[in-house]
């Protein structure tokens, strides 16, 4: 059960990524530079769900584990920024 459900949130983190960039919230680049890391993370699941052992999940652990802030500083990195114009209560 554990290795199905890496699985598959793994793979919900690709268009999720991208998501951020079809809505807006990011640059077009954070689609690009996200998809080294979400596919590291996806690649070390899949390793997971194929041979679940010691080994495998120790690797998808410490790749979940440098993921998360990795991508934050992705997001954060590749954000778009407001214009002062769009805010309509001037408060941001």
């Amino acid at each position: 059960r554990a290795k199905r459900s890496a699985l598959l949130w793994s793979l919900a983190l690709m268009p999720i990524s991208y998501a951020a960039c079809a809505t807006g919230l990011t640059s077009p680049l954070f689609a690009l530079t996200s998809t080294p890391i979400n596919g590291l993370l996806l690649w070390r699941a899949v390793k997971f769900y194929r041979r679940a052992d010691e080994e495998s999940a120790k690797s998808l652990f410490m790749t979940s584990l440098v993921h998360l802030p990795v991508l934050m500083a992705l997001l954060l990195l590749h954000r778009k920024q407001k214009d002062a114009g769009d805010d309509v209560d001037g408060v941001l």
